[in-house]
């Protein structure tokens, strides 16, 4: 029942299944889907689908609680990606001006980011703790930017900050990776972790 979002932000739920539940004699149950894409790779992005636990709705709520509770369960059970903490990564550098990091570096912010996110119960893919996925996952989003006309010297990632800043809608009808990414990670962190954290 959500809306897809062109930035990442996440739309307000449409009101069917409260219309639907509200309609109904008999109590009903909700099995909240996440669909979570992790673009940042060569090639097609990777789409994760979480399905969260059975949850009874209730019929004594507001429209706008009902669909907030909606909303909550669907948000709560998405996993935190590679290209979320990298878009986030590379945010705060250009944020401040800055145009390259070293890739050790980054490689190790991101793993140290996602650590820290698991250790408080979101759910992370890959998996912080596997480090073999984490290398193959982080060599991915190294040829993406690599593809996106970033460049790799010395052992440092170099990007303009004005493409990670971008936060207009493209041709294509959607923000940048970047900006979309950064954005879905943020309304993640502003939900608790779900079923699966």
């Amino acid at each position: 029942q959500g809306l897809i979002t062109r930035t990442g932000v996440p739309n307000h739920v449409r009101s069917g299944v409260f219309q639907l539940v509200h309609a109904m004699q008999e109590r009903a149950e909700m099995v909240p889907v996440n669909i979570t894409y992790d673009p940042m790779m060569p090639g097609r992005p990777c789409v994760y689908v979480t399905i969260g636990k059975i949850r009874e709705l209730p019929r004594d709520t507001t429209k706008d609680e009902f669909n907030n509770l909606v909303r909550t369960a669907i948000l709560g059970d998405a996993p935190i990606t590679m290209s979320q903490l990298a878009a986030e990564a590379l945010r705060a550098l250009a944020s401040r001006g800055e145009c390259s990091t070293g890739v050790v570096t980054l490689r190790e912010q991101l793993r140290a980011r996602a650590r820290e996110l698991s250790a408080i119960g979101y759910a992370l893919l890959p998996d912080p703790e596997d480090a073999a996925a984490n290398e193959r996952r982080f060599e991915q989003m190294i040829a993406y930017c690599k593809e996106k006309k970033f460049r790799v010297e010395n052992d440092a990632l170099h990007f303009d900050p004005a493409v990670i800043l971008d936060e207009q809608i493209h041709r294509s009808g959607y923000a940048r990776s970047w900006f979309y990414c950064y954005n879905e990670l943020r309304a993640r962190l502003a939900q608790s972790h779900g079923d699966f954290g």
